[in-house]
């Protein structure tokens, strides 16, 4: 068994036994389907903090950018990542803004304007699904730090 069956088997165990149940007793089942892609987000975030902290906290203890004098600073970080790569600001996102954005996504698709997907740059990466989270992980996580990193230093530069 694969890594995609493996990933696929735990998902929809997950929707089967936690989400799906949860979702029809919260009387939200319109959702449903958001619900399955939200099991797989939520896998997704499992996964990369797996390889943040496999791969990157390593890295990060050997060349710090700053030295943590409180303990705590670090738990700071952890919460704030385990909670955007597991998905909880999406889920906050989705039942608020969710309305809004799928008006104005449907009248731009009208227009002939389609969002930007990475994998259009080069449609056979479809065909290996792990190589699409790779590279995702890889962006988004790059740009992620280097918001992360440079909103201090704006701050900063703005307040002087």
């Amino acid at each position: 068994m694969n890594f995609s069956d493996l990933f696929a088997s735990a998902q929809a165990w997950i929707f089967e036994t936690i989400a799906q149940p949860l979702m029809f007793y919260a009387g939200l089942g319109e959702y449903i389907e958001d619900a399955f892609e939200g099991v797989e987000w939520f896998l997704i975030g499992v996964c990369q903090l797996v390889i943040l902290y496999v791969l990157l906290r390593p890295l990060e203890a050997r060349l710090p950018v700053h030295k943590f004098t409180d303990p705590r600073a670090r738990w700071n970080d952890f919460i704030y990542t385990a909670l955007h790569r597991l998905g909880a600001f999406s889920v906050l996102i989705f039942f608020v803004l969710d309305p809004v954005l799928d008006s104005l996504t449907g009248m731009l698709h009208l227009e002939g304007m389609n969002p930007f997907n990475l994998e259009d740059l080069w449609p056979a990466m479809l065909d290996h699904p792990v190589l699409v989270f790779l590279l995702y992980l890889v962006v988004l996580d790059f740009f992620d730090y280097w918001y992360h990193r440079l909103t201090p230093v704006q701050l900063v530069v703005g307040a002087a």
